[in-house]
């Protein structure tokens, strides 16, 4: 057995007849590919080509930032929508709206995450996990880091349990 494709994508192994082909940037774009499987013939028999075309969808984009931040006593709204017919199921809420508010009650060590799967109209889907820190505003920036002294390696800790740092110096003793 031998698989072959007309696209940019891979097969696992292309000499196993339950081969998995994972489409590449090119099939997706095209939304297709063509797949085929040639089958060497065994003891006189003739040699077996089949063909398979594959229609390939694009998983839905969610476009959130990973973790975000804000303050204390305030809110965020996640808005996870995408244009088509696309289905939302936010955990753990349990919300079916494209959108949701986030807010510091209930935080765990002022943090709070939150997921959301998005499935298109033909039943491809993609989750992604939000982390939003929120931080108080009366807090000092400071930091703790350790271990100290170190050997280069450390951790550095906001004392508001998260923080955005746009440049920062470290210096040891001597300056």
């Amino acid at each position: 057995i031998t698989w072959r494709s007309d696209g940019d994508g891979v097969f696992s192994d292309n000499n196993m007849l339950n081969a998995v082909y994972t489409p590449g940037t090119r099939d997706i774009l095209n939304g297709r590919t063509t797949l085929q499987m040639h089958l060497n013939s065994y003891n006189g028999c003739p040699d077996l080509e089949k063909t398979i075309d594959l229609g390939i969808n694009a998983l839905p984009e969610i476009k959130l930032p990973s973790d975000t931040i804000v303050s204390s006593g305030n809110h965020i709204v996640l808005d996870a929508g995408i244009a088509g017919d696309m289905t939302y199921n936010w955990k753990p809420s349990n919300s079916q709206s494209s959108s949701i508010v986030i807010d510091s009650l209930w935080s765990v060590n002022g943090t709070k995450s939150a997921s959301v799967t998005v499935t298109c109209q033909k039943g491809c889907s993609s989750t992604k996990e939000i982390k939003v820190h929120f931080t108080d505003p009366e807090s000092d920036n400071t930091y703790s880091i350790y271990p100290n002294p170190s050997h280069g390696i450390f951790t550095l800790e906001p004392a508001k349990g998260s923080a955005v740092v746009e440049q920062m110096k470290l210096v040891d003793r001597a300056g």
